[in-house]
């Protein structure tokens, strides 16, 4: 279990991104019914298996993190995001990475029912 010391957060705008081998985008939903949607992790996973976790995903090298997150969204529910719809919540890094990874982290309110 990854502890809340071992979270850093990341200014991104005043960050040189290549520092990171990878960026991930992550995102806590809120269904048109009010209830938070989370996804447990399949148990034959590498990583984390079996674990409650947010949806999203790798953020691939031509994207955004912001499109990463709407294809990532969009393949794993089925969900038409639009980017305005997306609120940014910051980025961390995490202790078990060595801090070499980026998370994006974003909210979104799937008001349009999708």
């Amino acid at each position: 279990m990854v502890k809340m010391t071992e979270l850093k957060t990341v200014q991104v705008s005043q960050t040189d991104l290549t520092v990171f081998k990878q960026q991930y985008a992550g995102c806590v939903i809120l269904s048109h019914h009010g209830k938070i949607i989370l996804q447990q992790r399949p148990h034959d996973w590498r990583t984390f298996p079996g674990m409650i976790a947010t949806f999203g995903g790798h953020v691939e090298d031509h994207e955004t993190p912001v499109q990463a997150l709407i294809r990532e969204l969009h393949e794993e529910l089925g969900a038409a995001v639009k980017s305005q719809d997306l609120v940014e919540l910051g980025a961390i890094t995490e202790g078990f990475t060595q801090h070499t990874e980026l998370v994006h982290l974003y909210f979104w309110c799937d008001q349009h029912h999708s």
